[in-house]
């Protein structure tokens, strides 16, 4: 099937009973039940002024387009949601939030992806109503740039990838924003490639689908997830690196019972359901120093046969043991969760939690000696680990700010 035919001429199938399968997104599934991915033709003009080019990727709540804007003659990036997520937002009025949240972050632009519009459309079939975010393009995302190189960053690299994050970060923090989903996978790298290059890589590997599957609304044929060409780790060493997808972010405030950024770089008074404040950007960005710098995992969300650990238990057992911290009454106090994973004298109910301590330095010398391409000095690995000590605090308050810690030494001679 060509990718440009009208999708809206396939004939239709009634395939209610059916379980289905998809090599993409579950397109031409109902919103009503979780999905109404958007279903795009190539050369499509969406918002009156973008022609949809290729389709970048995609997520649980939304897809990614090149898209060329007429106006503006340049190429941008379309962030789609969903129906299903469209509604939702609409609702909770998270996409009026998101797009506040950029509209503020874009009057002082410091490493935050940027806003350049917003509209809402209707969707095909049983999609729904899609809500449209225009952004600037950026060449990928971090943890594209780990997968393509499975050796270690340069520390070079890590450390300015690092550095444009808490300035962005920063940024969020002085306009009242709480992020609330730091990842390798939201924090991007600037794109360089001029309109021309674009035409031509376009031209050299045009935009393709997968083959025809069935679905809800019948036959349907997902575009195939091509986004831009990879650059080296010699590019990316001059490159700019930005912060973005805000859909989770949440004003500045202090909040209870919310599940918020992934288990495995999320704050422990998220895990024990006590108060939690913009300070849980910087335990998630505690984190990311280790698995940037060694690509690899400072904790692990799952259970643990020997310990007979749940994945909870074992990432609070865990956080005492790497930093070296017991957990404090005055957090423990407020947990929904506390009694559940602590005794009264604040120690950690399963009785097979030693306690051991395993300084960050030892965690970081274990992976220099198990990766040969990862080359830490002795005073490299104790000061990455002081900077890692700075974030990760069992009680928030602790935890020092994103403006405090961009005059870390640890920075010093980055730009």
């Amino acid at each position: 099937m060509n990718p440009s035919m009208n999708r809206r001429d396939v004939k239709e199938y009634s395939t209610t009973a059916r379980e289905f399968t998809f090599n993409s997104e579950p397109l031409g599934m109902p919103a009503s039940g979780g999905h109404g991915y958007a279903y795009l033709d190539f050369g499509q003009v969406v918002g009156g002024q973008y022609i949809v080019k290729r389709k970048l990727g995609w997520g649980l709540t939304s897809s990614s387009w090149l898209a060329f804007d007429q106006k503006g003659n340049k190429y941008v990036a379309l962030k789609v949601l969903n129906g299903y997520y469209s509604k939702l937002a609409l609702q909770e009025d998270k996409v009026q939030w998101e797009v506040e949240a950029l509209v503020s972050l874009g009057q002082h632009p410091s490493h935050c992806v940027n806003l350049l519009g917003f509209w809402r459309e209707p969707g095909r079939g049983s999609a729904g109503e899609h809500i449209f975010l225009v952004m600037d393009l950026f060449g990928g995302d971090v943890r594209r740039l780990m997968i393509s190189d499975q050796i270690a960053f340069p520390l070079k690299l890590a450390k300015r990838i690092l550095l444009h994050t808490l300035r962005g970060i920063a940024s969020a923090h002085a306009t009242r924003i709480i992020h609330t989903d730091l990842k390798h996978d939201n924090i991007f790298f600037k794109n360089t490639m001029s309109t021309e290059q674009i035409d031509e890589w376009l031209a050299s590997d045009p935009p393709r689908c997968h083959a025809p599957e069935l679905s809800e609304d019948g036959l349907v044929q997902a575009a195939i997830s091509q986004p831009l060409p990879i650059i080296s780790i010699e590019e990316a060493m001059c490159r700019d690196f930005a912060i973005g997808d805000f859909g989770n972010a949440l004003p500045k405030n202090t909040y209870q019972g919310l599940e918020i950024s992934p288990p495995e770089l999320r704050a422990p008074e998220v895990f024990i359901g006590s108060p939690w404040d913009e300070k849980v950007d910087i335990w998630s960005f505690g984190c990311l120093v280790f698995e940037v710098v060694t690509k690899q995992r400072l904790f692990h969300f799952q259970p643990s046969k020997n310990l007979q650990m749940s994945e909870t238990e074992c990432m609070l057992y865990q956080m005492s043991c790497y930093t070296e911290e017991f957990f404090k009454a005055e957090m423990l106090q407020f947990g929904l969760h506390s009694d559940k994973y602590f005794n009264p004298d604040c120690t950690l109910r399963n009785k097979k939690a030693s306690n051991k301590a395993v300084p960050f330095e030892s965690w970081l010398k274990h992976h220099v000696h198990r990766i040969p391409a990862l080359q830490l000095s002795e005073a490299e690995i104790d000061a990455t680990a002081k900077l890692m000590r700075r974030c990760l605090k069992l009680y928030p308050d602790e935890r020092a700010s994103a403006e405090e810690l961009l005059n870390d030494p640890w920075f010093e001679g980055v730009n």
